[in-house]
């Protein structure tokens, strides 16, 4: 197999053009790629629509840390392991975000009912003696203050949030102790950093069950938020004043790159 000047593949009497292989990760879906090295991002992305049902001008790619936002960029110029290498796509089909979209006009007329009910029902940690006494005892930092208000992009979809997130410190975020957090998702090395002054613990992403968040009640533009690193409660790493906006980006970013770890 060769390219043309299109970077379509084609066939040809040459049969010892380079190729390579990778995997393609959707949420849980891993795809298989075998292709000419010539091959355009371009060319990909009609390839990943023909697998996927998603539009090119909706997808994401994402190799180790790099967005592939260049459509005349061939895999030659990419650094991607071959074999191993794997590449995330961020993205939904068009029917999928209108049925999201609609959701959320319905989700905002009941909203004073949903109010009422987890009011009523729903379990706060925030006023837990354990989270309230880092929240009552604690400011917010200023780095998480200002990413509430302009967090990474001026694109507020989940989508956008979760490419600018990938490989870019959160700073300005709490530990159970009250210390300053920093928080990196490191896609290429499949791993989450989790930084103090002290010392930075690396988790595979491979071990992440579970993500939630619930906003703090007397400042809902900060959530708690707790990642899940076993099978029970005491294994859950609770973190401060993570900026609402970016919690359900977050949560996902997490939960994909664990497809990938």
């Amino acid at each position: 197999m060769e390219c043309n000047k299109q970077g379509i593949p084609e066939s040809s009497e040459r049969i010892d053009q380079e190729e390579i292989s990778f995997t393609l990760v959707h949420r849980k879906d891993k795809i298989s790629f075998t292709l000419p090295k010539c091959t355009t991002i371009a060319s990909f992305k009609d390839m990943v629509f023909e697998k996927t049902n998603i539009p090119a001008k909706y997808q994401k790619l994402i190799c180790g840390t790099s967005s592939l936002d260049n459509d005349s960029l061939t895999f030659s110029e990419i650094k991607l392991q071959n074999t191993n290498g794997k590449i995330m796509l961020l993205g939904s089909i068009p029917e999928d975000i209108q049925k999201v979209q609609e959701s959320q006009k319905i989700n905002s007329r009941s909203d004073e009912k949903k109010v009422n009910i987890q009011t009523n029902s729903s379990k706060k940690w925030f006023e837990e003696d354990m989270h309230k006494k880092v929240i009552e005892n604690n400011q917010i930092p200023e780095e998480s203050a200002s990413l509430a208000i302009d967090p990474y992009s001026q694109d507020s979809s989940t989508e956008a949030l979760m490419l600018s997130l990938v490989d870019s410190p959160i700073s300005g975020l709490l530990d159970k102790k009250g210390d300053k957090l920093r928080l990196t998702v490191k896609t290429d090395l499949g791993q989450l950093w989790l930084s103090t002054y002290e010392r930075t613990n690396k988790v595979s992403l491979s071990t992440i069950k579970a993500v939630e968040s619930q906003p703090i009640e007397k400042n809902k533009e900060f959530s708690l938020m707790y990642i899940q690193l076993g099978t029970t409660e005491k294994s859950r790493f609770f973190i401060y004043y993570v900026p609402t906006k970016i919690c359900q980006p977050l949560k996902e970013l997490l939960l994909q790159s664990n497809c990938m770890a």
